[in-house]
């Protein structure tokens, strides 16, 4: 990936320091990959997974860019604050003073904990629109030592979001909702159902944003064929489907 970026854009890379740089150097130049547009980054961290941990730019309504810094508990493994969840917790304010760019703070919750987002959980048309995987966001903030408070989910795999049904994740949800507007200027939430909370990469959404069913789709697409008796090569391409979710101006 480096390499293919090379004569189009300048990679920032963090490195643990300078042993760590010079092996990586070592190993890029031996599979051929030029490094003059590659920066190192003397940055302490523990996990390699700062899609989750690193920084979330934003700009703010004047244009002035900016780094939304979140809390982290460990992937939900720990509570905030706890040693492991310590070591990768200011790791995006960090990346922001090495690179003299302002951090917006997330703001504490009822709890005085602030709220969890990760960057693998959620992603974003740049116009305000945002599919967020409920099983992730709901375990990472919802319980008596995080964002939301209230009583800790209850992992239940029968339920379309890993989750038995919680009486306080409706609450939690507002309040998420409202620092996720407040953070990322976000003016819709589409909450996905998974059966997952470890993960939850999505991919990235265009800026005019159609999300569907595929298994929708492919029932629709089955009705029409049957119906209007059409020749299979008809169908070879991608199936349409009505929009879920229109594109909001940031």
């Amino acid at each position: 990936m480096i390499h293919a970026m090379s004569g189009h854009t300048h990679v920032n890379l963090a490195v643990q320091d300078a042993d760590d740089e010079a092996a990586a150097r070592r190993f890029m130049r031996g599979r051929g990959v030029p490094l003059d547009h590659v920066h190192f980054f003397h940055i302490e961290h523990a996990d390699i997974w700062t899609r989750d941990t690193g920084p979330q730019f934003t700009r703010s309504r004047s244009g002035n860019l900016r780094i939304s810094d979140w809390n982290f508990n460990y992937w939900g493994n720990e509570e905030p604050g706890s040693e492991f969840s310590a070591l990768d917790e200011p790791f995006d304010r960090t990346v922001a003073s090495v690179i003299r760019v302002p951090v917006l703070d997330a703001r504490e919750g009822p709890t005085g904990v602030r709220m969890i987002n990760e960057g693998g959980s959620a992603t974003h048309n740049g116009r305000g629109t945002m599919i967020a995987v409920e099983s992730v966001v709901m375990q990472r903030n919802l319980g008596p030592n995080r964002f939301c408070g209230g009583g800790a989910p209850r992992t239940d795999y029968d339920q379309p979001n890993t989750y038995a049904p919680n009486p306080d994740w409706p609450a939690c949800k507002l309040l998420v909702e409202r620092e996720l507007r407040r953070m990322l200027g976000v003016k819709k939430v589409i909450w996905e159902r998974r059966r997952e909370v470890s993960g939850g990469l999505l991919a990235n959404l265009k800026p005019r944003t159609s999300a569907c069913s595929a298994k929708a789709s492919a029932e629709r697409q089955r009705r029409r064929y049957h119906n209007a008796r059409l020749k299979p090569s008809r169908y070879e391409h991608p199936p349409t489907c009505p929009m879920m979710s229109a594109y909001a101006g940031s």
